[in-house]
């Protein structure tokens, strides 16, 4: 059996001289309508629109002005989130030192409104409303909720052994210092890299053309560098001297010389050419967000198969009249 309770807010009419972002998110009425306690917290503007970080922009500030918080970060650091979904922006906050991620969003419609969801940092929505231009908080009818309680403060994850079960099988990963370089990707304390860990991630497909990049790669590096040292040898394994005053001699020298030369050095110059490409050969065939959000997602389908989550999801929804939050329990 599904259960939808819904929490409605009616969508009042902003009017032209109302759309500063300020006037909406006033510091008291942000605080109320937080989780309890400290907090920590990063503030996304998602979407790409420069309303919606306009708005991200004034609730930042209306956060940090509350008190009500540890830190407060902005979305400088996580690149560009044009085009990215809620579950990426999250696995993008992953290794941030916070408990919650606010997530705003513009909503396209006659009136100048934002989707605000809030997550904890196990993916779980715990707060979701709509927000309109110049139309302050207090002034939005909603039903009143039922407290939040606070997510613990987050530690970055640090890969531990453990033989409890399931959890045995979740993945944990640490961003790497060094730049450009991957993040490092665990079950328990054991490494996991290239095919074995699509194939964990349950991507077989992409297990298969880490495969094909990978040998590929190798065989470039290997058989041009090995090319390039046989051509290198031969250049270099020409005739022995002749005698003196033979010029017959002398000459075929020469001759076998100078061949010996060009087909060398272009063993030399291919060879080279092909392993210094496969250097360049990257054989992941993701991006390391990309791969984030496969961890994020293979940890979240096993919790659900082994009843882990929670039964109870509160969702954000948007109509012509309004929006609010949906209660759906399962049972």
């Amino acid at each position: 059996m599904v259960l939808v309770a819904c929490i409605t807010a009616a969508s009042p009419a902003a009017s032209a001289d109302e759309t500063r972002w300020d006037t909406t998110f006033a510091p008291a009425a942000i605080s109320a309508r937080l989780p309890a306690g400290e907090l920590d917290i990063v503030v996304v503007a998602a979407g790409g629109s420069p309303e919606a970080h306009e708005a991200a922009t004034a609730l930042l500030a209306a956060i940090r002005a509350s008190g009500r918080v540890g830190s407060v970060l902005d979305d400088a650091s996580l690149g560009d989130l044009g085009s990215a979904s809620d579950s990426q922006v999250l696995a993008r906050c992953a290794q941030l030192p916070v408990a919650y991620v606010a997530v705003v969003r513009w909503l396209a419609g006659s009136d100048a409104r934002v989707l605000v969801s809030i997550y904890d940092q196990h993916g779980a929505l715990v707060l979701g409303f709509t927000a309109y231009a110049g139309v302050p908080l207090e002034d939005v009818r909603t039903a009143p909720a039922a407290p939040l309680t606070p997510a613990p403060r987050p530690v970055r994850p640090t890969p531990t052994h453990t033989d409890s079960g399931s959890s045995a099988d979740l993945l944990t990963f640490e961003d790497s210092t060094e730049g450009g370089a991957r993040p490092r990707f665990f079950r328990g304390s054991e490494q996991v890299d290239g095919a074995e860990f699509y194939q964990l991630v349950g991507r077989p497909d992409l297990a298969s053309r880490y495969s094909t990049r990978n040998t590929l790669r190798w065989v470039m590096i290997v058989g041009g560098l090995g090319v390039a040292t046989l051509g290198l040898i031969y250049a270099l394994d020409g005739p022995g001297p002749c005698p003196k005053d033979d010029f017959i001699c002398d000459g075929n020298a020469r001759v076998e010389n100078a061949g010996r030369a060009l087909l060398g050095g272009t063993a030399i110059v291919f060879g080279g050419a092909a392993g210094i490409a496969g250097m360049f050969i990257e054989p992941h065939p993701v991006d390391p967000e990309s791969q984030k959000a496969l961890v994020s997602e293979h940890n979240r389908q096993l919790q659900l198969r082994t009843g882990e989550t929670s039964q109870a999801r509160l969702a954000p929804y948007v109509t012509r009249g309004g929006g609010g939050l949906a209660l759906r329990l399962s049972f």
